[in-house]
Formats: C-alpha cells, sequence, structure tokens
C-alpha cells in the first residue's frame, strides 16, 4: 500500500532534474571561462597599448612628451618594480571591471615586462583615462626616459612652485595639474603638494634640500626629473626605480670610462675625468637608497665640468 502524503516522483522527472541542473552547471561554469578568457585577452590588449606609448615615448626626439590612454570600462593598472636581477623589471598589469566586480590583480607571469623601461605611478592606479608624459634621466649624459602615469580623474595642485617648473611644464600642459600661488584655487578633492612650509598638503617638497616627503615617506631627488617620479609614485616603487637607474647609469659610465682611456691617447687629457668616473662607478657601486643621491650628484657635476673643459674631446 503507498503511504499518505509520499512525494511521487517517476525516474523521468528525476532524470530530467538532475540533467538540468548539470546542464545549469556547465553553462555558468563554461560562461565564467568564456568572461575569464575575455577579460584576459582584454587586459593583455590593454598592456600592449602601454607597451606602445612607452615605446613612443622612447623613439621620440622630444625632451619632454605627453600622451593620453582611453578605455571604454574601468580600468586598474598595476605597476611593478622588481630589482631582484641586475638590471631589474618593470612590470605592468592591467585588470578590467565586469559586472561591477574586479577581477584578482594579475600575477607575475600575467604582467608585461620591461628591462629598459621605468614608470613611476602608485602601485595601483584606477579609472578610464590615463595621462602620461616623459621626461629624460641625464646624469649629466642621458641614461634614459622616466615615464610618469596618471589617473586623468586625479587633480593635483602645485603650490607655490618655482617659475623654472612651472615653464618646464607649459612644454607638455598635463590637463590635471594646475598651478596655485596660494592654494585657496585648488579644488576640494584635488592632492595639494607644496612647495612651501604650508598646512594640509599631501604632498610637501623641499627643493633646496631636495626631498619630497609623501605619506610619511621621506624621497631623495637630485634633479625635476626625480622629483617627479617621487610626486607622482609610491615610494617602494620610486626607490627600487632609482636603484635600476642607478645600474643603467652605472653600466653607462663604464662605456664612457673606455672611451676616455682611448681619447687620452689621442692627444686629449681624459686622465682627471677617468679619475672621476672610477670614483663615481665605486659610490654606485654601494647605492643603498635615494639618500645616496646627494653625494653622487656632487661627483657627477664636478665630473661634468672636467668634461666640458675638455672641448672637442669631451666625453658627452
Amino acid at each position: 500500500m503507498k503511504k499518505r502524503g509520499a512525494l511521487e516522483i517517476s525516474f523521468g522527472w528525476l532524470f530530467a532534474i538532475i540533467a538540468g541542473a548539470v546542464i545549469l552547471f556547465l553553462a555558468i561554469f563554461l560562461s565564467a571561462r568564456i568572461m575569464g578568457v575575455g577579460q584576459k585577452a582584454n587586459s593583455a590588449q590593454a598592456q600592449k597599448g602601454i607597451g606602445n606609448l612607452l615605446e613612443l615615448f622612447e623613439s621620440s626626439f622630444e625632451s619632454s612628451q605627453e600622451g593620453k590612454m582611453d578605455f571604454t570600462v574601468e580600468t586598474r593598472i598595476y605597476n611593478r618594480c622588481d630589482n631582484l636581477e641586475y638590471f631589474g623589471e618593470q612590470l605592468i598589469g592591467v585588470t578590467q571591471k565586469s559586472f561591477r566586480k574586479w577581477p584578482d590583480a594579475p600575477m607575475k607571469d600575467e604582467m608585461t615586462s620591461f628591462q629598459n623601461k621605468y614608470i613611476f605611478s602608485e602601485t595601483v592606479i584606477e579609472g578610464r583615462k590615463f595621462s602620461a608624459f616623459s621626461k629624460p634621466f641625464e646624469f649629466p649624459f642621458k641614461v634614459t626616459d622616466l615615464v610618469y602615469l596618471i589617473p586623468s580623474e586625479k587633480k593635483y595642485c602645485f603650490i607655490s612652485t618655482p617659475s623654472t617648473l612651472k615653464s618646464d611644464f607649459s612644454k607638455i600642459s598635463p590637463e590635471n595639474i594646475i598651478f596655485s600661488q596660494t592654494g585657496n584655487d585648488c579644488s576640494s578633492d584635488s592632492i595639494n603638494v607644496c612647495f612651501s612650509s604650508q598646512k594640509d598638503c599631501e604632498i610637501q617638497v623641499s627643493y633646496s634640500k631636495g626631498q619630497v616627503l609623501k605619506k610619511g615617506k621621506t624621497m631623495h631627488f637630485d634633479s625635476d626629473t626625480l622629483m617627479y617620479a617621487a610626486i607622482f609614485s609610491e615610494s617602494q616603487i620610486y626607490e627600487c626605480q632609482v636603484q635600476r637607474l642607478m645600474v643603467r647609469a652605472n653600466e653607462l659610465l663604464g662605456l664612457y670610462l673606455k672611451k676616455s682611456e682611448t681619447i687620452s691617447k689621442e692627444n686629449c687629457l681624459g686622465l682627471d675625468l677617468s679619475s672621476k668616473l672610477i670614483e663615481i662607478k665605486s659610490h654606485i657601486s654601494g647605492f643603498k637608497d635615494s639618500s645616496d643621491l646627494d653625494l653622487i650628484s656632487n661627483l657627477i657635476q664636478e665630473a661634468n665640468k672636467v668634461n666640458q673643459a675638455e672641448g672637442s674631446c669631451a666625453l658627452w
């Protein structure tokens, strides 16, 4: 006899329910996989676009360049600097928002790697539009071009800026950087960069001392090019990139040292400059962080004076 209240389900119905559940699971699983593949493809394409922009900066003969990147969706750019290898690596990764959710941050092997690029920015920057501009880093010979990457939505207000810096920016005119004498005309959502002892400044620049104070960290600079790098990047990115720059500069110093030995045999003095270059290389070999830049910078200036006095025998 059948018990009253018992639920009767035929085998056909049970099979249909199980099959439907499996099909639904597979549909969700495959959709997620397809979305994941699509996101990775878009990220790879975006990373390639950044690489193309860097190549454009590198191939330009202009001393300063500006560029823009526009994406159709909210995008995160991950900047990672690795100095474990000799020349280190510049790593760039991209993720894009999908269905109101952000994918996980890219792993190292998913990021695009460069050995000869130097990007200064926050560790993670976010938006649909990004501004980038470059400036040459000279030591005093050109070492490479530095690239600064900023979300276009993020505004910087430079307060009491030295006139020489204003004229420098007039050549590239980034839209998200404004200048103010007192700070009264800075917008409420701007990041205030102060070149004087004013309060309520997220970033404090001591131009005479060659220091940038940001988020409780002091970064040292010996040129305007590195000053901008410290302003627009986080301290760990800055220190890592500066170390990489010193390695590159040291290699170039070695080449100039060989050149100086050659020209000394061609009725050029060369010897004084060689001793200066050897001293600089010695200090760079022991480079620890940006606080060492001051001493090296003084030696570089002395070497540059000797080089200029060489006239037609100058190395750079």
